[in-house]
């Protein structure tokens, strides 16, 4: 088994890692020795204590919007990989992170959040079926944008079955 020299190491960011599943993903790639990047909102006083603990980690913090392009070009010319725990009232602002990623061009992976069911079985009442609509916007994507390989990060937390 080959030892991983830290240089080749890939660089993470996470986007939405003050949520649930998204501070896990940030725990989990600084345990691993991954230099790892969390991009969020600019701080409210109550996520100070979150914020202390990821620097505390060793993480880096990058405080802005989805819709700072500039921004979030910059954040991601310093990292490999991408991965959004954006949860479902934001999943389709997913599309602002791969605009970005592809004017940053040195991402390597991205790994976008599909939190729930499959989407192109399920049906059900008008306020849900307009929710799974949505979803089904963010699978077929954007023309041209990356080919994202798409894991439903929520259902795999919860060792449910397909």
């Amino acid at each position: 088994m080959a030892v991983v020299m830290e240089s080749e190491k890939s660089k993470i960011m996470v986007f939405g890692g003050r949520w649930y599943l998204g501070k896990y993903m940030v725990k989990a790639s600084v345990s691993m020795g991954h230099p790892t990047f969390v991009y969020v909102r600019p701080l409210h006083p109550s996520w100070m204590h979150l914020h202390f603990q990821f620097e505390s980690m060793g993480a880096i913090i990058f405080q802005g919007e989805l819709d700072e392009h500039e921004k979030m070009v910059v954040a991601l010319n310093q990292v490999d990989v991408v991965i959004s725990t954006l949860t479902v009232p934001q999943h389709l602002e997913q599309f602002k992170i791969i605009d970005a990623i592809k004017q940053a061009s040195n991402i390597k992976r991205f790994v976008p959040s599909k939190f729930g069911n499959e989407v192109d079985r399920v049906f059900g009442l008008p306020p849900f079926q307009a929710l799974m609509e949505n979803k089904k916007k963010g699978k077929k994507g954007k023309g041209g944008c990356l080919n994202p390989i798409h894991l439903c990060l929520r259902q795999l937390c919860r060792h449910e079955r397909p």
